[in-house]
């Protein structure tokens, strides 16, 4: 039978206490997590539609940006899609799938200025709620 040296001996007892400390550790947080879960301070969110989201368009219409499509902004705003279409006269067969950048520069209109446009469609929106 081979005889361990000190160092070897200390190096196992030091393994072995960090293991320990891993798995008191892991089984600490099971616990927590279980714990919060069923007590209701942790939910977890795990399908987006049950999700309850609160919309102000006036706070959300300044984040609208060029690169968004016309269908982002339809589902976004809860806007029936061809109110977009219709206010402003697109005919392109792309939308509403159609980058609003793309779709100015298709009409030569400025971009940042047709983002205005579609800013103020949007707040004045008629609410059918």
């Amino acid at each position: 039978m081979k005889k361990f040296s000190s160092s070897k001996k200390i190096k196992v007892v030091i393994s072995i206490a960090l293991l320990g400390l891993i798995i008191g550790a892991l089984l600490s947080f099971v616990y927590t997590f279980k714990y919060l879960s069923k007590d209701g301070g942790l939910r977890i969110e795990h399908r987006l539609r049950d999700r309850t989201t609160f919309i102000n368009k006036e706070l959300d219409i300044k984040n609208i940006k060029p690169w968004m499509t016309f269908n982002y902004l339809n589902v976004i705003f809860k806007l029936n899609p061809l109110y977009l279409k219709n206010a402003l006269n697109i005919t392109d067969f792309k939308y509403p799938n159609i980058r609003i950048d793309k779709y100015a520069r298709k009409k030569n209109i400025n971009p940042q200025l047709y983002v205005e446009d579609i800013k103020n469609l949007i707040i004045n929106y008629p609410n059918t709620n």
